[in-house]
């Protein structure tokens, strides 16, 4: 069984101790997305797991227990955001050269096929223009060179909430960015760039237009890798419980939705910011569940 933790929030920077703790335990519990009355239990030990992979956007408080799961033999590696957007979209970001600097410091203890860079997702404003797309991914390859081999990409999903928040926000939003007039030249681009870069790009659930530009479709789960960096030969599923153009394993999340603080404003998983923010507080450190 593969563990994500978590799409649904950022455990390794705001419930590494408790993380931590549940793997010492050897389980967690899961409340049930639709009914959080129902949890189930959650294997975390070492014959259970096949491997961990962790989505952050700052991780500095799980690396000291890195050398830890490594010892008992936990195979994992992670998906990490940096994106550097104006500060309206992401009012709860960690400063960016600390941000930078941990994921090098991941990369150099990990190496770096195991540390996978997500510029996304990818949205167009008055202020998020093409211009500042092209400037801004630009610099960030600069700053990763060397220490990731991967940037996946993916675009705003425009649900409804998102596009609330955004307008309560007075975020002059450009719409679907699949139609939007710099699309073909971002996406140039981040191909050349990236490449100048030795890094790869691969695409996170989008359609086939994204893909006409040789962009490869990406498993944000992937069994390929951890084929290549552990020996593991995982049975691919794809993951019924995603998108449809989805290409994830299957795994098992133990993430609880509306519990990040970042509060960053086009999230799909938090529906109340202040709300997440109040439960991260106060969550326990001790307990069988995030929340």
């Amino acid at each position: 069984m593969i563990i994500s933790a978590s799409r649904r929030t950022d455990i390794p920077r705001y419930y590494a101790e408790w993380f931590i703790h549940r793997v010492r335990a050897g389980y967690c519990r899961v409340p049930n997305p639709f009914n959080p009355k129902r949890a189930s239990r959650v294997d975390l030990r070492p014959e259970a797991v096949d491997a961990f992979v962790f989505w952050t956007r700052y991780p500095k408080l799980l690396m000291p227990f890195l050398a830890e799961l490594e010892r008992s033999e936990f195979k994992f590696y992670f998906q990490y955001t940096i994106t550097n957007y104006p500060g309206q979209y992401e009012p709860g970001a960690a400063p960016l050269q600390q941000v930078i600097d941990c994921f090098k410091a991941l990369a150099q203890q990990l190496g770096p096929r195991r540390v996978i860079w997500r510029y996304d997702p990818i949205l167009f404003s008055d202020d998020c223009t093409l211009a500042f797309h092209q400037k801004n991914f630009e610099f960030l390859c600069a700053q990763l060179c060397g220490s990731t081999r991967k940037v996946v990409i993916s675009f705003l999903d425009e649900y409804r909430k998102t596009l609330l928040r955004m307008r309560t926000a007075k975020i002059p939003y450009q719409g679907d960015a699949l139609l939007h007039h710099g699309l073909a030249p971002l996406l140039q681009h981040i191909m050349a760039v990236a490449e100048s870069n030795q890094m790869n790009v691969a695409s996170c659930a989008e359609p086939e237009v994204v893909q006409s530009y040789g962009i490869s479709t990406d498993r944000c789960i992937d069994d390929r890798l951890l084929k290549s960096e552990f020996g593991l030969n995982l049975n691919y599923q794809k993951d019924p419980g995603q998108r449809p153009l989805c290409g994830c394993m299957r795994s098992r999340d133990i993430g609880v939705n509306n519990t990040c603080a970042a509060g960053c404003l086009y999230c799909y998983a938090t529906h109340n910011p202040e709300e997440a923010r109040i439960r991260c507080r106060h969550h326990d450190v001790n307990a069988e569940s995030l929340v």
